[in-house]
């Protein structure tokens, strides 16, 4: 809070101005011991950062967030970014908008956790800093503050047009195109501010088997399959594996299984679509009162190809009635029945926040009681 205070002469008024600012308390740690690093928006596009997701991933100090295309681990986040301070979890950053909380994605990571959408955050083009407070907060923002903050702030009092074209092509190791387009448009109208920005993303996918790098990625999962057989006491492959693609190996005792090597049918970058857009108008009322409203949407659409055949597939039981088996036991087959074909995975996340708010300064007025009153001199 910040206070003035006139002198009071004969037949004046004392008055008071208290106003209070809204926002995010980071400003607050800059004479603290907890840490706190800013990164210039103008720095950042500078760095060849594209957008919020490449800034987190050449955090130091961010360890294990979901910002890739994990056929194995992220199965429903894919598309969606993150941050993991200190290697905490994602769920125990704080992410502030303008200082301001934001709503968790409509998607959790496997293992649970929520977390906010950076890549449906805002636009890159529409970002001046980025305040990240590399300690705990709890005491200030609560439990999810473990890790820290990360407060990302817009541009203010931007005039004119800003327009960035960028198109990407690898020349080696595969075919893979990025096409991105970022907009931005500022200015004023009397007493009203008012930014509007945009960005859309074109990316083609590349399989692993595109690369010449790629090295056998073999499962025991395969298709042809496997049979532990209990009265042969060893493993026995499907007689056809090596007549459907499968590699055939032979084990040390006596037994032979079924390979699949799922490599080369793994998406390393998705087929991605991705359309955003983020406005914010400032209209300031009067002396005593300002009124602020931002909308924010947001819509990602991926596409991958996947293996016909998972590495962690769990073993279908076969019945004791099965013709290898002659002792009547049960045995298991090691093998994903599923696994014919190459598979495709689609998520499509579509993310809309609005809101506004309205602040307005206190101001007290103290008339005197007597008939004069006079100053120190």
């Amino acid at each position: 809070m910040a206070a003035s205070t006139g002198l009071a002469q004969t037949g004046t008024i004392e008055e008071v101005v208290v106003t209070a600012k809204t926002g995010s308390r980071i400003a607050g740690q800059a004479d603290s011991p907890s840490p706190l690093s800013s990164y210039e928006g103008d720095d950042l596009l500078d760095a060849g950062l594209k957008d919020i997701r490449d800034l987190v991933g050449v955090l130091s100090i961010n360890a294990g967030s979901e910002n890739n295309s994990d056929n194995l681990t992220q199965n429903f986040t894919v598309g969606t970014a993150n941050i993991n301070l200190r290697g905490l979890g994602v769920a125990s950053t704080l992410v502030l908008l303008n200082g301001r909380r934001q709503a968790l994605s409509s998607v959790q990571t496997d293992d649970g956790s929520s977390f906010v959408d950076l890549a449906a955050l805002v636009p890159m083009l529409a970002v001046e800093r980025v305040e990240i407070l590399k300690d705990g907060a709890t005491a200030i923002y609560g439990s999810e503050a473990v890790a820290g903050v990360a407060n990302f702030i817009t541009r203010s009092r931007f005039e004119g047009i800003e327009v960035h074209a960028e198109y990407r092509s690898r020349v080696s190791d595969g075919s893979q195109d990025d096409l991105v387009l970022d907009a931005v448009i500022g200015g004023n109208a009397g007493t009203a501010d008012f930014l509007l920005a945009g960005s859309y993303l074109d990316r083609s996918s590349l399989v692993l088997i595109e690369v010449d790098w790629l090295r056998p990625a073999t499962s025991g999962f395969g298709n042809p399959g496997s049979f532990n057989v209990p009265s042969l006491g060893r493993t026995v492959s499907d007689p056809q594996c090596e007549r459907y693609a499968g590699l055939l190996q032979e084990l040390t005792d006596g037994g032979t299984i079924c390979r699949f090597d799922y490599g080369p049918q793994i998406t390393a970058v998705p087929n991605e679509q991705r359309t955003q857009a983020w406005s914010r108008v400032d209209l300031e009322l009067n002396e005593t009162g300002s009124l602020w409203a931002e909308f924010g949407y947001a819509r990602n659409n991926i596409s991958r190809d996947v293996s016909p055949s998972s590495p962690y597939s769990t073993r279908p039981s076969c019945p004791p009635t099965t013709p290898a088996t002659r002792s009547g036991k049960r045995s298991s087959s090691r093998a994903d029945p599923t696994a014919s074909a190459s598979r495709r995975r689609s998520t499509t996340t579509s993310t809309t926040r609005r809101g506004w708010h309205w602040a307005s300064t206190v101001v007290s007025r103290t008339r005197p009681t007597g008939t004069s009153r006079s100053s120190a001199p």
